[in-house]
């Protein structure tokens, strides 16, 4: 499905559909973010999901394809999800994006329904250098991708926010932070980047590993705009 800004909010008063927002760079999506949230959505149900798209994330350096591009191999990568949404709330936005902005854009599009961000192991030990990050993190619940390599046990901050059960999780109001284990997914999108710059020299385990990892119609997309090749 396309860019879900202009979705309409929730209509009844007193129905809580959960709804997640999904940021990053996306360059490029990967089967790893859209099998960590298919994961994740059959545990939790989420009536939709928005892949935000992070135009100009300040925590991030410079990216190799541009943001209309990465946006249509988002769009790409979801257009088989029936709730799962490209979302550009992030590229209508001409300043930095700050996820706190994106976040209240999504409080008031949808004032009825639980509000959900999902984020990496990688984010989670970098979250307490988010932007006034203690001023909105009640704002919405966080569920944390385990990823290979980061030890979340470390966590420094918010150890008082962890739940450790869906039940719990599903009870919050705001503010409580799961770290989910089922979606370890040991995808990289610079070893991803690695392999199309060797494009069309590709050994046979870079196939493989562009095959495995990556959606067909944006590695179609991918040769045909020649991204990432030097």
């Amino acid at each position: 499905m396309n860019n879900s800004s202009s979705q309409a909010s929730d209509a009844k008063p007193g129905n809580k559909p959960v709804r997640a927002i999904f940021g990053g760079t996306f360059n490029p999506v990967h089967k790893g973010h859209t099998g960590a949230i298919e994961i994740l959505d059959a545990e939790i149900g989420f009536k939709s999901v928005h892949f935000v798209l992070s135009a100009r994330p300040p925590h991030k350096g410079d990216v190799t394809a541009s943001v209309d591009q990465r946006f249509t191999m988002l769009e790409l990568a979801l257009a088989d999800y029936t709730h799962f949404y490209a979302d550009d709330t992030e590229m209508l936005r001409p300043t930095v994006s700050y996820t706190m902005d994106t976040v209240n854009t999504f409080k008031a599009r949808f004032p009825r329904s639980k509000l959900v961000i999902v984020i990496g192991s990688d984010s989670l030990l970098r979250l307490h250098t988010w932007y006034q990050i203690d001023d909105w993190i009640d704002k919405i619940d966080w569920v944390v991708l385990a990823r290979p390599g980061y030890d979340t046990q470390q966590l420094a901050h918010f150890q008082n926010r962890l739940v450790h059960t869906a039940s719990e999780f599903r009870a919050s109001e705001g503010g409580s932070i799961w770290i989910y284990p089922g979606s370890n997914f040991d995808v990289s999108s610079t070893e991803l980047r690695r392999c199309l710059r060797a494009s069309p020299k590709l050994t046979d385990a870079q196939h493989e590993y562009l095959d495995t990892h990556m959606a067909p119609q944006v590695r179609q997309y991918i040769q045909s705009k020649s991204l990432y090749t030097l």
